[in-house]
């Protein structure tokens, strides 16, 4: 199977830290809101930064996810994985929504895969030993720790605070790639938590 793609197709509803969080952490007044906007895009960055390091969701959101081949076992990426929302077997412009615990089963806990029947839901002329490299599949699942800040494991909010933190100080000095480097004390926080591909 090869994952060809997979992007958010929700967006979470609220961010791992709040702009409250982040003041205190930086002993910034938090009456002072001249920068409240600056602090609001930075937490996102971060909070994108960190899933990208950790391959992890963290506030639930939708994700997508498409691979140009079927096999048997498929992992979802940006695991904790929380349900499968969609399942869409497609060949160019025909396409079948599979059905959970017929077609597929939904295995693991939280790092989730979709194992397939076999044959399972055969397309017309298709016998049960045929392959199915000429298929794709397009997979819609919900994923996070979870729909509140809290959810998410303290290390990792604790590491975003650290990534806001430098780039907010450091804002004014700092290169495209600079902004986009996660400082050494956030990755050691972040660490325990990723998963490596």
């Amino acid at each position: 199977m090869s994952l060809t793609e997979v992007d958010i197709f929700t967006e979470p509803k609220t961010e791992p830290v709040k702009q409250e969080d982040v003041k205190r952490f930086m002993s910034i007044d938090v009456d002072f809101t001249d920068d409240d906007e600056v602090i609001r895009g930075m937490i996102t960055t971060a909070r994108q930064m960190a899933e990208r390091f950790l391959n992890r969701s963290l506030i639930e959101q939708v994700r997508e996810g498409y691979w140009d081949q079927i096999t048997d076992r498929i992992w979802l990426p940006y695991a904790p994985i929380i349900s499968v929302d969609t399942v869409t077997r497609f060949r160019l412009n025909d396409s079948t929504i599979l059905t959970e615990n017929s077609d597929y089963f939904v295995q693991g806990i939280k790092d989730r895969w979709l194992r397939f029947a076999t044959p399972f839901n055969l397309p017309a002329g298709h016998s049960p030993n045929d392959r199915f490299s000429e298929f794709e599949l397009r997979i819609k699942y919900t994923a996070g720790y979870g729909k509140k800040s809290t959810d998410v494991p303290f290390s990792i909010r604790e590491a975003i605070l650290m990534i806001v933190a430098t780039s907010y100080s450091n804002r004014a000095n700092e290169s495209e790639e600079d902004m986009m480097t996660i400082p050494s004390d956030a990755r050691k926080k972040l660490f325990p938590y990723k998963v490596i591909l």
